[in-house]
């Protein structure tokens, strides 16, 4: 997905296409402040603010998360995305409809999550909304996320960019990066050897 080498394109040409590692790290470092600020938001919201503050020491302990912050890489920005739209689903009253500007922020976050790595992070927020849609037994809250609005402009950005892959790369180029990238890496947990 094409997200994250956007970002990065436009830093370089921001900077005279000169490499400034610090700039190139940024985004990942904006994303791990920013997954810090929606754990915190999301625990206070679920558990209070002793269990927020917990939560927030805790992920900023992980190694990993240390470790994976300030690289040039797809991971942080994709859990900012992530914890983003659980931030703008969560909150709301049990049995009211999003507010506009959240649907907007949840559907936005979902899409900006697909362009940075893929579909998969749909599922993580799906199950998110699914454990809660069968904990409060309601069709209800699938309403409150404004589906009807915000699934059909999130498909119609995937098809667009399906659209240019197909234009730019044939039909080889789209079946190579839906199946073999996406389906068949899911499936298989075939994720290949780094090195």
């Amino acid at each position: 997905p094409p997200l994250p080498f956007w970002i990065w394109a436009g830093l370089l040409r921001l900077n005279n296409g000169a490499i400034n590692e610090l700039m190139l790290r940024m985004p990942g470092i904006l994303a791990g402040v920013a997954t810090l600020v929606l754990t915190w938001l999301i625990g206070r919201h679920l558990l209070g603010a002793a269990a927020a503050q917990l939560a927030t020491v805790i992920l900023l302990a992980s190694p990993l998360f240390l470790k994976l912050g300030p690289l040039v890489r797809l991971d942080m920005m994709y859990t900012g995305w992530l914890l983003l739209a659980l931030w703008a689903w969560l909150p709301r009253p049990q049995h009211d409809d999003l507010p506009i500007w959240r649907a907007v922020v949840f559907w936005l976050a979902l899409t900006l999550a697909f362009f940075t790595k893929g579909p998969v992070g749909w599922l993580i927020v799906a199950c998110a909304v699914g454990t809660e849609l069968r904990r409060v037994r309601s069709r209800r809250l699938l309403a409150a996320t404004r589906w009807k609005f915000g699934l059909p402009v999130l498909l119609a950005a995937v098809a667009v960019w399906f659209v240019m892959m197909h234009s730019e790369g044939g039909h080889e180029f789209v079946w190579a990066t839906v199946y073999e990238e996406t389906v068949h890496r899911f499936a298989e947990g075939d994720h290949g050897k780094p090195f």
